[in-house]
C-alpha cells in the first residue's frame, strides 16, 4: 500500500478486532518506502527517487522492481490444526476477508507475501 490514511487503519484495526484465532499472532507492515525505493542511474551515491511507471529499464536492473510502494501488509492466519478443517475455514475466510478490504489501498500484491 502507499497510503493507509484513516479507513485503511480502520480496515487493519477491524481485522485485529475480528481475528477468529489466538494463534493468529500478526497483521505487519513492512516499511518499503525511503531507500527502498530509491534507485541509482549508475551512481549508487545519487539516491534519486525512482518513477517505476516511467523508468522501466532502471526497475529491470534491480532484482527488486517494485517498489512504488510505502508499506507491504502481510496478513498472517494461523490455527490449531485440533479444531479441524472448519477451524482452517473460518481462518482462511477471516484472512480472505481482510486482504479483500485493503484491496482499495493497494498498489499492487508482492507474491513472496501470498
Amino acid at each position: 500500500v502507499d497510503q493507509l490514511g484513516e479507513a485503511g487503519f480502520r480496515v487493519l484495526l477491524h481485522g485485529l478486532h475480528t481475528m477468529p484465532s489466538p494463534s493468529t499472532d500478526v497483521i505487519s507492515l513492512q516499511h518499503g518506502g525511503g531507500a527502498a525505493r530509491k534507485m541509482t542511474e549508475g551512481n549508487r551515491q545519487s539516491g534519486q527517487e525512482m518513477d517505476p511507471h516511467r523508468d522501466v529499464s532502471a526497475a529491470s536492473r534491480s532484482c527488486f522492481g517494485t517498489r512504488q510502494w510505502e508499506y507491504s501488509v502481510v496478513i498472517v492466519a494461523v490455527w490449531n490444526a485440533e479444531g479441524g478443517e472448519e477451524e482452517a475455514e473460518r481462518n482462511r475466510e477471516w484472512a480472505d476477508r481482510v486482504w479483500r478490504a485493503l484491496l482499495p489501498f493497494t498498489t499492487g500484491v508482492y507474491a513472496v507475501d501470498i
